[in-house]
């Protein structure tokens, strides 16, 4: 069982706020939803006002960041200059509070890294490097400084790993809130929770409860997108009728696929690679955790063909980066110990 001390890391957070505060600059400056960012234009009117008028489903049911950024909107706050994205009918100052608000999210997601990492490692310096790789990682620079929902999911999936690794009953409330905002967070937690049943047994309790908690909130999800949230628009996605047809055809550019979806994921392959320069010195892994991410990852595979995901999948495996880089830092941490001296008791590197 992990250490649960619960350090604050307010230095730490304030030199990646220190070095990333360019990154925001650039989003607001440079960036434009009409280059793969064009979901923007469907949350527009919920971050503006409050309209749901004619906001399609999915959209329509991500209201955790929607409202947020709505409120962010709705204080004034705003730094008028000239920007790349020009739109006679869209407000400069929406834009502005949606890539304010996800710059934040994405900070605070790093610190969720580092917190995560300096519990495990009990080294600050080596947590702030695994926090700043998440800022340098492709799905953060691409999928979470812009104007969309995804920084949000991120943050929120981080907080329940966090909460989760340390047992936390608060990991409930925070995957149940998954409802209103990223609906894979359920098969990706509950496959979690019954991976670390099978293979750790204990607590069996708290495994159950994650597992029921991310059941029932997809339960709820599909009830909610099937009536209150109804509209015309991506209704294929919830036809179960059409999955196994899907399997057996998958309707995917599998060279495009891997080269959108795999190859852009610079923090997976950083693990990958970690582990494969273990397994070529034979150096002992952590078979468990390289199984978990395996099986993960093809899990979202599947569900990327049932729901017609396309090479979209690769926004939701990057869900994933804060529990990758923890495995990667636990792999590289015998690696480094006599250098960086590491403190803590080595059962932290089991969990």
């Amino acid at each position: 069982m992990i250490s649960h001390r619960k350090p604050l890391g307010l230095v730490e957070l304030f030199l990646l706020v220190l070095f990333s505060y360019p990154l925001f600059y650039y989003a607001y400056k440079f960036g434009t939803p009409d280059l793969g960012g064009s979901d923007f234009y469907s949350y527009y009117g919920i971050y503006k006002s409050w309209d749901f008028t004619g906001v399609e489903s999915p959209f329509n049911i991500r209201l955790v960041s929607c409202s947020l950024i709505f409120l962010l909107h709705k204080t004034g706050l705003f730094y008028d200059t000239t920007i790349s994205f020009k739109n006679p009918l869209i407000s400069q100052q929406v834009f502005f509070s949606a890539i304010l608000f996800n710059y934040v999210c994405t900070i605070l997601t790093s610190w969720c890294v580092f917190r995560i990492i300096w519990r495990y490692c009990e080294h600050r310096l080596y947590a702030l490097l695994f926090a700043s790789a998440y800022l340098l990682g492709f799905g953060t620079l691409f999928y979470s400084l812009n104007a969309l929902t995804d920084a949000c999911s991120y943050l929120l999936f981080a907080l329940i790993l966090d909460a989760y690794l340390r047992r936390s009953w608060w990991a409930l409330p925070l995957i149940a809130l998954a409802v209103f905002q990223r609906e894979i967070i359920f098969a990706y937690v509950g496959f979690i929770a019954f991976f670390d049943w099978i293979v750790k047994r204990q607590p069996v309790r708290y495994f159950a409860a994650v597992m029921a908690t991310s059941v029932a909130g997809m339960a709820s999800y599909i009830l909610l997108r099937k009536t209150v949230f109804l509209t015309p628009q991506h209704t294929n996605q919830m036809d179960v009728s059409d999955y196994w047809d899907r399997i057996m055809n998958p309707s995917i550019a599998w060279g495009e696929y891997i080269r959108q979806v795999f190859l852009n994921q610079n923090i997976l392959l950083f693990y990958l690679m970690v582990v494969i320069y273990k397994i070529i010195k034979r150096h002992t892994i952590n078979r468990a955790n390289i199984s978990l991410i395996c099986l993960i990852y093809a899990q979202g595979v599947l569900i990327s063909i049932f729901a017609t995901f396309g090479n979209n999948l690769g926004r939701f495996v990057n869900l994933l980066s804060p529990l990758m880089l923890l495995f990667a830092a636990l792999e590289l941490k015998p690696l480094l110990q006599a250098q960086l001296r590491f403190g803590g008791n080595p059962e932290t590197d089991s969990e």
